[in-house]
């Protein structure tokens, strides 16, 4: 089911409705509980363009992108960090050459927290650096370039391969030549030693040369099966590009388009716009892209099972959200990223309102139906502890039905008296906060 979906807490209402001037559209409950947070990303101010986030092992959300004044020569890479005690204060991580862009932060399961970023004025003879920091994101290393004719990840973060190697989505412009390749670095050398790999250009259906692609988002299919979706190009079909591999991304398919459908994934005309996708925890996969054809606009949540068919779940903003006005590129949501952190939510940052301002939306996706379920049986004793969710307890619980009602039962009680079927929970943790999650009953 497509639910169109804009959450304002009381703060962020104010703060966002402020900042954007428009009218927020009012949402029934049950169809904005699954998002938790929709705040700015403090120090993202006009010309930031580009997130990237990661949960660092501390549990800190880090995220980056690039700030310029007056066009994109002489960009900069930075970064903010949120705690448990909220944001801190943008810092400058990436300064080498003239212009820095489309940093890609990453956190292996071993070694240090990794940015990527690319150094160069023209996108053609851009030059791909990384830097470490060991202490999740507060320091960095200095800076080192990746070894010649590599770029690193492009725009999209990398997925870590059971043997620890990084596969890693890239690609190549030149004037309106658009090229993907994938890249592959080995554990222990991911900051640009010895031992890193990459295919060739990727070739398009048809051997079609005014098709180009780039920017690839990597979903994980399990068995050494990788999925790979890219931005098109001006002259491409307003739609993603799909190709797979079946070995852990050796070799890999030619890219053709995605079948089109009702809630269809727009890769917009006039070169299109970056999106990003995850596969979360219990195989199923997201993406954040624009759902509309003709420019930058209409910002969604999408799921799916195969990664080609898609169901829009949350709309985070409409074209009709922030009108032209006369501004023919006004850009209220492009160029997102996603993760899934270890709490389950599912995390997206993306660039707003011309590029004024960083968005960060937090959606929990079993409210959606798309993340895990809690599953309870009416003949069977059960209590919600740490088995249902990590750092939470019963004190507190609510249920709801689908359509936002409150039950105002207990939970035994629920499971004797309701019908077997889906409902919400709303379980209350010690320090006040709550989570929604989606419940079973058998």
């Amino acid at each position: 089911m497509s639910i169109r979906c804009l959450l304002f807490h009381a703060a962020a209402t104010a703060l966002l409705y402020s900042f954007f001037a428009y009218s927020i559209p009012s949402i029934p409950e049950n169809q904005h509980a699954s998002v938790t947070v929709a705040e700015e990303v403090p120090g993202t101010i006009s010309e930031s363009h580009s997130s990237t986030l990661v949960e660092a092992n501390d549990g800190s959300l880090v995220v980056a992108w690039y700030q310029a004044s007056g066009g994109e020569t002489g960009a900069k890479i930075y970064l903010n960090r949120k705690t448990a005690s909220g944001w801190g204060n943008r810092v400058k991580v990436g300064d080498d050459g003239n212009t820095n862009r489309n940093p890609v932060l990453f956190q292996p399961s071993n070694g240090p927290m990794l940015l990527y970023y690319h150094v160069g004025d023209d996108i053609s003879s851009w030059r791909g650096y990384v830097k470490t920091s060991s202490d999740n994101g507060i320091t960095w290393s200095s800076s080192k370039q990746l070894p010649s004719g590599y770029l690193g990840p492009i725009k999209n973060k990398p997925v870590e391969l059971p043997d620890g190697t990084l596969l890693m989505g890239s690609s190549t412009e030149s004037g309106h030549t658009w090229k993907v390749h994938m890249e592959k670095a080995p554990e222990g050398q991911y900051d640009g030693g010895t031992g890193w790999s990459k295919t060739g250009d990727l070739s398009v259906e048809g051997n079609n040369t005014e098709w180009g692609c780039i920017q690839p988002t990597i979903l994980n299919h399990g068995n050494g099966k990788y999925q790979i979706l890219c931005r098109g190009g001006a002259s491409s079909p307003a739609y993603p590009f799909s190709a797979f591999s079946e070995n852990s991304g050796n070799t890999w398919s030619s890219l053709s388009v995605i079948p089109d459908s009702p809630d269809a994934i727009y890769s917009p005309t006039r070169g299109g716009t970056g999106f990003d996708g995850v596969t979360l925890e219990n195989g199923k996969h997201v993406l954040i892209a624009n759902s509309h054809s003709s420019r930058r606009a209409g910002i969604s949540l999408y799921a799916s099972d195969n990664g080609l068919n898609w169901t829009k779940m949350v709309e985070f903003m409409t074209p009709d959200d922030f009108p032209p006005n006369g501004l023919e590129r006004i850009n209220p949501g492009s160029y997102s990223a996603v993760i899934q952190t270890s709490d389950g939510m599912i995390h997206t940052t993306f660039t707003a309102l011309e590029r004024a301002k960083i968005l960060h939306f937090v959606v929990d996706p079993s409210v959606l139906g798309i993340g895990d379920a809690t599953v309870l049986h009416r003949n069977k004793e059960e209590r919600l502890d740490r088995a249902h969710f990590s750092g939470f307890s019963s004190e507190k619980i609510e249920i709801y039905s689908l359509d936002g009602r409150n039950i105002n039962k207990s939970l035994n009680t629920a499971k004797q008296s309701l019908s077997g079927g889906v409902y919400l929970l709303k379980v209350a943790s010690k320090n006040g906060h709550s989570v929604h999650n989606k419940m079973i009953i058998q």
